[in-house]
């Protein structure tokens, strides 16, 4: 009950807080296996999910949009056992995720199969799935945009481009 005890036991709990964090490519070619990293603590499974996750520039996001995802139905789902040597500290792993459509997609993992949140340590990345990619460059308030086939680097014809600007 003294003041060094009281510390130590948070402490101890700070310690053995499971975490989790994941990254994925922002687009990735479809059809085609790409990998997400996932940087974990103290978690022996992770349970992955993956969602479609549309993008509405027009709409401000209500509540959080993490648990909006929790809520949509998985195009895919799968569990991982992750390596774990018991020392507390963090670990990075890479997971493979199996080719998709075209879309954009979030990548949602948790400690728990449920996806409760509240509950559960909960993470996602998103991603678009895509054949497009870009070059910019800009010069004052001169932008050159360069559209690109994302496997062969080869320019694209005939592809309109509409650029925002976003003022903080």
């Amino acid at each position: 009950g003294s003041f060094g005890a009281r510390n130590a036991l948070a402490l101890k709990a700070r310690l053995e807080r499971s975490a989790l964090s994941v990254q994925t490519e922002a687009a990735n070619v479809p059809g085609a296996r790409f990998l997400v990293a996932l940087d974990y603590t103290n978690t022996q499974q992770v349970w992955l999910r993956v969602v479609k996750d549309p993008e509405q520039r027009d709409r401000q996001p209500e509540g959080d949009h993490g648990q909006w995802l929790a809520t949509q139905k998985p195009e895919r789902e799968w569990n991982v056992q992750l390596p774990d040597d018991g020392d507390l500290n963090s670990h990075m792993v890479e997971l493979p995720v199996g080719g998709l459509p075209f879309g954009r997609y979030a990548i949602l993992v948790s400690n728990s199969e449920h996806f409760a949140v509240g509950a559960d340590v909960m993470c996602y990345a998103n991603t678009w799935i895509t054949n497009l990619a870009f070059a910019d460059r800009s010069e004052g308030t001169d932008l050159d945009l360069l559209v690109l086939d994302r496997t062969s680097g080869a320019p694209k014809q005939r592809v309109k481009v509409t650029a925002f600007v976003r003022n903080p």
